[in-house]
């Protein structure tokens, strides 16, 4: 029976949104933590309090922004030889601290291998677990929206109540095998994507990621680009300015559409094949140069700043003309 229970205190590395962009709202992490152990503080930063390592927040996170200690999907992988799971309070051959921990890249990669996996469940609704089931049914409904794509069917994925006739006791202690990280463990991401990329048939919507639209009130400001924290969008700018898109990396943050001060960006469907690598080029405007002196890349007459410059002439005009 393999022991994959504690994955050791979590830390929080430099793709959380909240580095980016310190008025981030994204909260996946501390929704899915079943002990209270993650909190934002006053900079609005991730911070982490008593972590019993169990993992969950891992599996919620779609930056890649949670380090484990142990226990990496990479190394579950290399040791599972049947695909069954289950709680320290459900039946099956590999024990996790709540079948939440299954990200949909663990649930589709043994799929892929032997064709189903099977998932045990205890008593959910008295487990101190229960809240972190959200993070599971998303994983979930994203691992089907993969097994569409790739011509799989859904029901190889077996989800069963069976309670053990007693609690699993995991080891608390970090095995030898584990003091030190497998080389080559790749980021939830980057590991979907090798999982998929050579084997999609069908066009499969899919709320990992999210694609981007920008319409004409964007000036080019750069705002997106500097608060996205995975690198999804860059803007170049010479005779032309362009905005390219990589939904592949996108983790649905939605960090570029809450910052950007024009309303200039907008959500729309993504789909499995969008976890291919590409660039995506949403927006073009060519080089103008303002009486200011000023390069701007946008349709108006004027660059933004002389634009703002005027409508405050403006208003300090009306203000003056009200007082008379």
């Amino acid at each position: 029976m393999n022991d994959f229970v504690f994955t050791g205190k979590i830390s929080i590395n430099e793709f959380c949104s909240h580095i980016t962009y310190w008025k981030s709202a994204c909260n996946e992490c501390i929704k899915a933590c079943p002990f209270e152990a993650l909190a934002i503080d006053f900079n609005n930063k991730v911070v982490v309090l008593d972590c019993i390592g169990c993992g969950v927040c891992y599996s919620a996170c779609e930056n890649d922004a949670i380090d484990l200690n142990r226990n990496l999907d990479i190394e579950i992988i290399k040791s599972v030889e049947k695909p069954s799971f289950g709680c320290i309070f459900a039946q099956g051959e590999n024990k996790l601290s709540c079948i939440a921990r299954l990200s949909e890249n663990l649930i589709d990669y043994f799929v892929l291998k032997f064709g189903y996996i099977n998932i045990y469940t205890g008593d959910c609704n008295d487990c101190k677990f229960k809240n972190s089931l959200k993070v599971f049914e998303k994983n979930l409904n994203k691992a089907r929206e993969i097994l569409k794509a790739l011509d799989m069917s859904t029901e190889s994925i077996k989800i069963t109540q069976a309670k053990s006739s007693e609690p699993f006791e995991p080891n608390l202690g970090i095995p030898r095998r584990n003091i030190f990280k497998i080389k080559g463990n790749l980021p939830k991401r980057n590991f979907l994507i090798e999982l998929v990329k050579e084997n999609i048939k069908n066009r499969a919507c899919y709320n990992g990621t999210i694609n981007l639209s920008i319409n004409d009130n964007c000036d080019f400001c750069s705002i997106c680009e500097s608060v996205c924290p995975k690198g999804a969008i860059i803007i170049e700018k010479d005779q032309t300015a362009a905005i390219y898109f990589n939904p592949s990396v996108c983790s649905a943050c939605k960090n570029c559409i809450d910052a950007c001060p024009k309303n200039a960006i907008s959500e729309e469907k993504a789909f499995v094949d969008d976890l291919i690598p590409k660039a995506l080029k949403l927006c073009e405007k060519p080089k103008k140069i303002c009486s200011c002196g000023n390069v701007y890349y946008t349709d108006a007459e004027i660059c933004p700043e002389c634009e703002i410059k005027n409508k405050k002439k403006e208003e300090l005009l009306s203000y003056v003309k009200d007082l008379f």
